[in-house]
């Protein structure tokens, strides 16, 4: 019998030694089969070109970071259910059923002298069974689970704080791609415009030359020009993709998926400079995810010292239940019992002492992270407004300066017809107008990004938009309606404001705590806020509808898209996106429109074009 215990053991032993390595069973075989066919089945696009709150909404709804955060914030919320269910008392059932070989007889010593003692007996049979049915509530659990409750709702919350600040984020990078996508999509076009008009006159020139009609200098500098032109076009090209596949990322897509981008509508600047920089500061300090996550972190400090400050009381439990014993030699079989029992472990009371200090020094750190943050906020605040103004006064100075070479290049055409300049000068004064054109762009661009990330800053997006007006009295204001004059109203599409109603970070807030929050951002019990998304209020949604209006070109005034509407079959709607998104189980709803084909390398409509020596795109007004 030993002999087989110690082989059982020995083989208990190495077996737990033995390390059993990775064998691929196929798995990440079919793994990445699934994900790459998931991928590519993401084409449910709108079919008319995109505007910066179509990329927005698309990314808002199916960025797979977001999501991600969302599945953490759905599993943080299921952590706080399962704390809050330890407050209850346990309730046990339990069955003892057992049978002896032998029975339990013994036998006793008298101690009286004289006295003989009792003869040798039994009180228990062999076969006994016990059924028992009680409640035990420990008063020291339950304290600790409330905190403990708190503790995690406050984690769950600092998840959802970072959720809004990754949506604020993408908002910010989306604007720079595009802007920077829009540039360059105008300098492609408009400078292989150029360059074909130009490679039309090549050969005249270079029949001039050969009949010494005009110096062979003047010609390579034409040439010389030229090139320099594809060299610029090709940077663009470069700049476009890498913009197209930054979006095509934020948005989920595959990056085989072609989409277009609807052009722009150049409004007016506003001008912010006589804004009231400290209103802007209040602002930000109260509308940062960042900053509440601050306050969400000292509170978890809070609860913390309280756990350590209850764990050194006594632990105390009251039981009662219902037993029952089937041994026939007992006179009652069946008795209930109740009572109350404590222990108290009072070496553990030092190092509770020690934990509860170390929490109160976590709270002020934290509390100096958090004021930390509060500076950086303030000098982001102020470096974005001053950029934005730097920007302002550039895209003044480069807008004149685009005029000015648009004059130029308008009486070097004049003096061509009136055959005072060879078309060779006139190419180095078309270039000139058109990277002049084309820095404008960008110029306008920076200052719309330099727009965002002062709205990011503030930590509210589209906070300032082009459709607000000017904010302040100035008369600059005035000076930048009849900007960018080179556009036709027909290239001019609407762009909706940026973002509208995003879920208000103070109604997540409603906890007390031992910080400075506003009075309607307290409850008195910490177990009574519904770990909810906060449901829209009728004025949000009212808010939504006129949005909605307002960008599908309804309204007095209004210069938007009248076709500007997403498509039912999607499920972008502002109200119900962040809900959906919640729902457990939910996966992303896919509608496979295949009248938009998706368009690889190896497409038959791609053809290719000998004047630039690469495959382009019919589809796109190159």
């Amino acid at each position: 019998m030993k002999r087989i215990f110690f082989a059982l053991l020995a083989s208990t032993l190495l077996s737990g030694c033995y390390h059993n390595p990775y064998i691929d069973d196929g798995s990440r075989e079919f793994n990445a089969e699934f994900e790459y066919e998931e991928l590519n089945l993401r084409t449910n696009l709108p079919l008319r070109p995109l505007s910066l709150c179509d990329i927005i909404e698309i990314a808002l709804e199916q960025n797979l970071d977001a999501m991600v955060k969302l599945y953490e914030y759905e599993v943080q919320r299921e952590v706080v259910t399962g704390e809050r269910l330890k407050m209850l008392p346990s309730l046990i059932a339990s069955v003892d059923s057992s049978d002896r070989n032998n029975n339990t007889g013994s036998f006793s010593q008298s101690l009286s002298p004289g006295i003989p003692p009792a003869p040798p007996s039994i009180s228990a049979t062999r076969a006994r069974t016990l059924y028992n049915f009680y409640a035990v509530w420990n008063l020291l659990d339950f304290g600790l689970a409330y905190y403990r409750s708190a503790q995690e709702a406050d984690k769950g919350l600092i998840i959802r704080m970072e959720y809004e600040r990754l949506k604020q984020n993408l908002v910010l990078d989306i604007t720079k791609q595009y802007w920077k996508a829009i540039a360059s999509k105008h300098a492609i076009e408009k400078g292989r415009r150029l360059l074909r008009s130009a490679k039309s006159k090549a050969a005249v020139f270079v029949r001039q030359i050969q009949e010494q009609l005009i110096p062979v200098q003047k010609g390579l500098v034409a040439k010389t020009l030229l090139l320099n032109i594809e060299r610029d076009i090709q940077k663009y090209a470069r700049d476009y993709h890498e913009a197209i596949m930054a979006l095509s990322q934020f948005m989920a897509l595959p990056p085989c998926l072609t989409f277009e981008l609807a052009e722009p509508c150049i409004e007016p600047l506003p001008c912010l400079k006589n804004i009231d920089i400290c209103e802007y500061e209040k602002c930000a300090l109260k509308n940062r995810p960042e900053l509440y996550i601050g306050d969400l972190q000292e509170q978890v400090m809070v609860e913390e010292a309280r756990i350590a400050v209850l764990q050194m009381f006594p632990s105390a439990e009251l039981f009662a239940g219902n037993y029952n014993d089937t041994n026939s030699f007992l006179i009652y079989n069946h008795w209930i019992q109740a009572g109350l029992r404590a222990t108290w472990n009072l070496f553990q009371i030092p190092r509770q002492l020690v934990n509860e200090r170390g929490a109160r020094w976590r709270q002020v750190l934290a509390r100096h992270n958090r004021l930390a943050v509060s500076v950086g906020v303030i000098t982001q605040v102020h470096l974005s407004h001053l950029t934005y103004m730097d920007n302002f006064k550039s895209f003044k100075i480069v807008n004149d300066l685009k005029e000015t070479y648009a004059t130029i290049l308008n009486a070097a055409e004049k003096e061509q017809k009136a055959g005072r300049l060879h078309a060779a000068d006139v190419i180095k004064f078309q270039a000139d107008a058109l990277f002049a054109e084309i820095d404008a762009l960008k110029a306008y661009g920076e200052a719309q990004i330099s727009i965002e990330q002062l709205n990011n800053a503030l930590g509210i997006p589209g906070y300032i938009t082009n459709q607000d007006g000017c904010p302040c009295d100035c008369e600059e204001e005035d000076e930048m309606k009849d900007v960018m004059e080179g556009y036709t109203q027909s290239e001019q599409q609407a762009l909706p404001p940026l973002m509208q109603d995003f879920p208000s970070l103070r109604d997540m807030m409603n906890y007390k705590s031992d910080i400075n929050l506003p009075k309607d951002t307290q409850n008195d019990n910490p177990l009574d806020t519904d770990f909810r998304l906060p449901q829209q209020t009728s004025s949000s949604v009212n808010k939504n509808e006129s949005w909605l209006k307002s960008s599908s070109g309804e309204g007095a005034g209004s210069q938007y898209d009248p076709s500007y509407k997403l498509p039912s079959t999607n499920t972008w709607d502002v109200d119900s996106t962040e809900r959906s998104m919640l729902e457990p189980g939910y996966v992303p709803e896919q509608n496979f429109d295949r009248s938009e084909p998706i368009r690889t390398p190896e497409g038959s409509d791609l053809q290719y074009d000998p004047d630039f020596d690469e495959f382009m795109n019919p589809s796109h007004n190159y």
